[in-house]
């Protein structure tokens, strides 16, 4: 989603991730993501949801879980990023 504030712009990322253990035994998985970084002060980035994902300072969103057989599990991340408007990015 896009919206304007202001002298600033704000697009709204958010994806779904959904993992199925299609094995007859428990497993532990390790599930990794990442999000925009900025050197720019004037574009600002901020996680919203990350379904309790540890974060590190590269952008990194790591989910640690056992699944047990047969189950799913659903992780969202959303995050929003602020830009001035006259400038251009692509987000994705």
């Amino acid at each position: 989603s896009k919206q304007f504030i202001g002298s600033k712009q704000e697009e709204v990322r958010d994806w779904k991730t959904t993992v199925r253990n299609n094995r007859s035994e428990k497993i532990n998985m390790v599930l990794l993501d990442q999000v925009p970084v900025s050197t720019n002060e004037e574009i600002e980035i901020s996680v919203l949801q990350s379904s309790g994902a540890k974060q590190s300072e590269t952008g990194e969103i790591r989910w640690n879980f056992s699944l047990d057989p047969g189950k799913n599990q659903a992780f969202d991340l959303k995050y929003s990023v602020k830009y001035p408007k006259n400038k251009y990015l692509i987000i994705e």
